[in-house]
């Protein structure tokens, strides 16, 4: 028997349910497109919330969309859903894009609450209040209305002791959608909670339909992982699923969905424990997704099946460091019975070499950490690699740094000799409706292929490279219209490329097409121990050079090399310096020369000139001798 995904489950679910009632569901989708969004959304997966919603409402409910940054904008209009309807929200995914300057939150939930009941008066308009009305938000939860921070601080108060009093009366339900871990999903779980709402975070398409199929199902929140009967869920798909009980003195034990029993004495396969301290830790691989039971069921105990490593840049850090925490399905855990059993490493691999980091814990949290990265701050070409091993399950994650330049260019191998580059364009006050790339290839021979690109769905445009030869250049041209409807034409510097690409390549531009170069941390210098040094020695002198290349790296000052005085000079060496010094004695000799005869000449230069002026007078020329 075939198993569907748990996202499909719930969206047929959902549809099943709605069908019968399609006159009283009412979502209004409020998405985010301010700059921050450019790290709050890196998988472009605001379009996919759009098109889900689309195909997952039925007709005869009603719907709108709006956009926001410093203002919020209705895209599609708040209607019933019809063949209409959906054609004008597949087609409003052009206008999503992240070049606002400012995210006035409060402007944008008030625009999409606009039939909220006035509590003072009880006076409603618009839709009738017996609709299930849902507000689903998709922002990173940054109010950015100034850049006083006291100004966004009383923006947040106002929500949070005004808008959601008057949402929470009105019956409007505020759903809360982070799209990556940048995103302040704390401060989205209040707003949320406040109306009884849903808040999650999504990384993958498979994410957003799982997401938007609970939510608009009237779910309170994910499947819950104890309840008051001893039992915890354990979701479709799960690879692994990790419980933490503090037991009684009476065994403890799992009971499967299918009634098998687990316990310390009679271990399943792929199941593995650790007692210490009073606290029992098990993970089970491959668990079968239900409810499971555990005994006694006075135990407290803690269940999660999505565990993963949550990274992102501490910008408020004085030193350059990322912070670290365990979360499951995106969400931090705060348990701290769990800091005892977990150990986390951190390694940095940049282009010349791999060195460990130092990782600390994070004071008043247990499971969240912090990893300096020493003086310099991350390239392109970095990678962080994060080890959290437990003492029953193990995870790993490859941090890499997003540098966003005003123009990105991927460039990726497309079989067959050809390649392909994925052009990103990040202006911040670009109208992304307007833009346009071309492309175009010249090879030795001098044959030029221009290409014209294809918007991709994430917004970025994809540019074929033909295989004309083993070498090729490449140049791009972007047009667009400025915000102030200003016609923009960029043409990028020549990139040379040698097909077929082995690796992808990462390409930044800046705002006039020339390449940016990200700065990289200086080689250390080869240090070559002599043959006439005592093995030991040259060990330690090895190290201590190692060690004053590692300080210099750190403090990014290029090495000094000495010149080597006692080296004996070429012939060709001789000939030149020969060759420079009469060069410059002749210089001298001509500069004397001309001074000395400068004085003389200067009387004569007169003569001649009155003798021109008076034969010209009486209309005579000059003689050939005499003027010569």
């Amino acid at each position: 028997m075939m198993r569907l995904p748990v996202g499909w489950m719930l969206a047929a679910m959902l549809l099943t349910s709605l069908d019968a009632s399609a006159q009283g569901i009412d979502v209004r989708l409020v998405i985010d497109v301010s700059g921050s969004m450019k790290s709050g959304d890196p998988q472009y997966l605001r379009e996919d919330v759009l098109n889900h919603l689309v195909e997952m409402l039925p007709a005869g409910s009603r719907a709108g969309v709006w956009i926001f940054g410093s203002t919020a904008n209705m895209i599609v209009p708040h209607g019933v859903i019809d063949e209409g309807w959906r054609r004008a929200a597949r087609a409003a995914r052009s206008h999503i894009g992240s070049t606002a300057l400012r995210t006035n939150l409060d402007a944008a939930l008030t625009t999409a609450a606009w039939d909220a009941a006035d509590v003072s008066t009880g006076a409603s308009s618009g839709v009738a209040a017996d609709w299930d009305r849902h507000i689903v938000l998709v922002t990173d939860g940054r109010v950015d209305l100034a850049d006083d921070p006291s100004i966004n601080a009383a923006q947040r108060r106002s929500i949070e002791t005004d808008l959601l009093p008057r949402l929470r009366a009105a019956h409007i339900r505020l759903d809360c959608l982070a799209l990556s871990g940048d995103a302040d999903l704390d401060f989205l779980k209040e707003l949320a909670a406040a109306t009884h709402g849903y808040a999650g975070r999504a990384d993958t398409v498979a994410g957003v339909r799982e997401y938007l199929a609970r939510a608009i199902a009237g779910s309170a929140g994910p499947p819950k992982e104890q309840s008051e009967e001893g039992s915890f869920v354990v979701t479709e798909g799960s690879g692994e699923v990790t419980v933490l009980a503090e037991p009684s003195e009476d065994a403890f034990a799992l009971i499967t969905p299918a009634g098998e029993r687990i316990d310390a004495s009679a271990r399943a396969d792929g199941t593995r424990w650790h007692t210490a301290d009073g606290v029992l830790l098990v993970t089970i691989t491959s668990p079968a997704s239900g409810s499971w039971r555990f005994s006694p069921a006075s135990a407290h105990v803690r269940a999660w099946s999505r565990l993963g490593i949550d990274i992102r840049p501490n910008d408020a850090a004085e030193a350059p460091s990322l912070t670290l925490a365990l979360t499951d399905a995106g969400a931090p855990i705060d348990e701290p019975h769990l800091s005892s059993l977990i150990v986390v490493e951190a390694n940095l691999k940049t282009l010349y070499g791999t060195e460990a980091l130092t990782v600390a814990q994070v004071d008043g949290a247990a499971l969240t950490y912090s990893v300096s990265l020493g003086s310099m701050r991350l390239t392109a070409d970095d990678e962080v690699t994060v080890r959290l091993v437990g003492k029953t399950f193990e995870r790993t994650r490859t941090y890499t740094e997003a540098v966003a330049h005003p123009i990105d260019v991927d460039l990726r191998d497309a079989g067959d000799g050809n390649a392909a580059a994925m052009v990103r364009v990040n202006i911040a006050d670009m109208d992304p409706t307007s833009l346009r790339v071309l492309g175009s290839t010249r090879n030795a021979g001098g044959r030029v292929k221009l290409v014209v690109g294809a918007k991709q769905a994430d917004g970025a445009w994809l540019v074929a490279i033909p295989g004309l030869d083993k070498k090729v250049d490449i140049a791009l041209k972007i047009l667009f219209n400025s915000l102030d409807n200003k016609g923009i034409e960029v043409e990028s510097d020549p990139i040379s490329l040698d097909l077929p690409l082995l690796k992808n390549q990462r390409i930044g531009l800046g705002a006039a097409g020339h390449v940016v170069v990200d700065p990289i941390r200086p080689p250390p210098p080869v240090v070559e121990a002599q043959a006439d040094i005592a093995p030991d020695l040259a060990s330690a002198q090895l190290e201590q050079a190692t060690a004053e290349a590692i300080v210099v790296a750190d403090a990014a000052v290029d090495p000094v090399h000495p010149v080597d005085v006692g080296r004996t000079l070429a012939m060709w060496e001789w000939i030149a310096m020969g060759v420079i010094g009469f060069a410059c004695a002749g210089l001298l000799v001509w500069r004397f020369l001309r001074t000395r005869s400068a004085l003389p000449s200067r009387p004569l230069d007169a003569a001649l000139d009155a003798y021109r002026a008076a034969l010209t007078a009486a209309g005579a020329k000059p003689s050939g001798a005499v003027v010569a």
